[in-house]
């Protein structure tokens, strides 16, 4: 029996070979927020140009089942878990040549799936590349700061799960697909890294296979569901954030609707504004709630599936398991609840509270559902912990700026086009020791969107964005709803942008 995900990082060599000690060269790092520890100086050292017992994936770890060591008494585990293991070597012909000291993450050599009982071998390196700048620790919330992370657009992304999950397309999940019926429940809000911190509050999501994917950018709720529907990046179905200009006036996306005009559902077709077919095309049976069937954002991103609508957590249950017991292949399900408690009570008491009952919700699901049906749970984005922190423009950015776009945590600038340079400057100055800070023309140059953007929806972007990497976000007077947000979203920090893409068989 083996318990965990064993990822095997080599490093880069910088200074002489020199045997691997014990004591502090072959250590288990910090990874989706597991505790570092080293190997303790009693186990046997690795000597120089050793042939590498970590150079293969068929060679797992030797973990001494049952007695305390570096990766926890391991035959304890009730659940699959991820342990990394950082080799200070480079892989040479078989050797591993250790390194001096500086350690630089490479692509990974191997990752091996594994849980109560070993199933197989994943090796898919260059899909699980956009995994490693994860952040080091937990802090409720975003990255200290760091590089942006970029969507993995065809190697691991919410675009790649309505293909993987409908059977059209190469499965380029963390999952294994089985035959038979599956349901696709989508978790609004729940990130991977929080459902890493409190996965003792999610004890039956924690124990399904699979790992994390990327969301896309911005990584909020109108953009990520309709690339989770549509299976394409937001450059090309064009619902580019949750406020974003069209025709001159800013368009909110989930309320479809314009300060000028109210309801936008005449004016601005949910089918013009995004002409893709969801669902590759297929008319699948959609449980999402009652209230959402009429919206305009529903269509633009629901549009062509079978709505079956529920008011309680109980009919949405009932009617997954109806669905699949009458033959339906594939049934997709979406619950806010847990995006919802933390807009508005932020990653508290309350927000733990939300994480036990969808816990609950899940079990539910999986005992209701015929035996052999596969439960596939997603999610859209994260979350970041931002109380009383919502910081207004300094007025060297705010004079030069004519309107603002986007949320709180991907604030879209726009000014006119000769002073563009000046507001990115000033933004620069300001405020890059908290965001971020891209034109326009370098998002799209490092592919956030995603490629194939057409000039009808560039213009719906602004001119400079401020996208947080510590725990703020940027105000603005025109962007409001009934409370005010605590727990936001939007960013490109690994808190908000890597969601869970796990599975159990019932």
């Amino acid at each position: 029996m083996v318990t965990g995900t064993v990822g095997v990082w080599l490093s880069k060599v910088t200074q002489g070979d020199r045997a691997v000690s014990g004591a502090n060269d072959f250590s288990q790092v910090d990874f989706m927020r597991m505790p570092s520890e080293d190997v303790a100086a009693t186990d046997p050292s690795f000597r120089t140009h050793q042939p590498g017992p970590l150079e293969r994936e068929q060679n797992l770890l030797e973990v001494r089942l049952g007695q305390p060591c570096p990766f926890g008494d391991v035959a304890d585990r009730r659940r699959p878990s991820f342990i990394l293991v950082q080799c200070q070597g480079q892989q040479g012909t078989g050797s591993i040549v250790a390194a001096g000291g500086d350690s630089h993450f490479e692509q990974p050599t191997a990752i091996v799936v594994i849980g109560k009982s070993c199933k197989r071998h994943w090796t898919r390196p260059a899909a699980l590349a956009h995994l490693m700048p994860m952040s080091d620790a937990f802090n409720n919330g975003a990255a200290a700061s760091g590089a942006p992370i970029s969507p993995a657009y065809r190697a691991g992304c919410l675009t790649d799960v309505m293909p993987s999950v409908s059977g059209v397309g190469e499965n380029s999940l963390p999952i294994e697909l089985e035959p038979g019926p599956r349901v696709l429940l989508v978790l609004d809000g729940l990130g991977w890294e929080q459902l890493q911190q409190w996965s003792h509050l999610m004890p039956t999501v924690s124990a399904f296979q699979g790992g994390p994917i990327t969301t896309v950018a911005p990584s909020t709720t109108a953009t990520a569901l309709t690339s989770l529907t549509t299976s394409l990046p937001p450059s090309q179905h064009g619902l580019v954030g949750y406020r974003m200009m069209v025709d001159g006036s800013v368009f909110n996306c989930l309320r479809w609707s314009t300060a000028e005009l109210g309801d936008c559902r005449s004016a601005i077709p949910p089918s013009v504004l995004q002409p893709f077919d969801p669902f590759l095309g297929e008319s699948i049976p959609l449980v999402t709630k009652a209230e959402f069937r009429r919206s305009g954002f529903s269509q633009a991103h629901l549009r062509g599936g079978r709505l079956v609508g529920y008011r309680t957590i109980a009919v949405l249950v009932h009617e997954v398991a109806r669905l699949v017991r009458e033959g339906e292949p594939v049934v997709y399900a979406y619950y806010d609840g847990v995006d919802k408690v933390a807009h508005e009570y932020g990653l508290r008491s309350e927000y733990e509270a939300e994480l036990r009952f969808t816990d609950r919700l899940v079990a539910a699901l999986v005992d209701a559902v015929p035996t052999g049906t596969q439960v596939i749970v997603t999610a859209d984005h994260g979350q970041v912990d931002c109380p009383d922190s919502l910081v207004h423009l300094h007025d060297d950015v705010a004079d030069l700026v004519d309107d603002l776009s986007g949320e709180a945590r991907f604030r879209w600038l726009h000014s006119a086009p000769d002073r563009v340079e000046a507001v990115r400057q000033a933004a620069a100055e300001h405020h890059g020791d908290d965001a971020w800070v891209r034109s326009r023309d370098e998002i799209l140059d490092e592919g956030w969107f995603g490629t194939g953007m057409t000039s009808d929806v560039i213009d719906r972007l602004g001119d400079v964005a401020l996208l947080p990497f510590t725990n703020i976000g940027y105000h603005d007077p025109k962007d409001t709803g009934p409370f005010e947000l605590i727990g936001r979203h939007g960013s490109l920090t690994s808190a908000e942008m890597y969601v869970p893409c796990v599975s159990t068989s019932a």
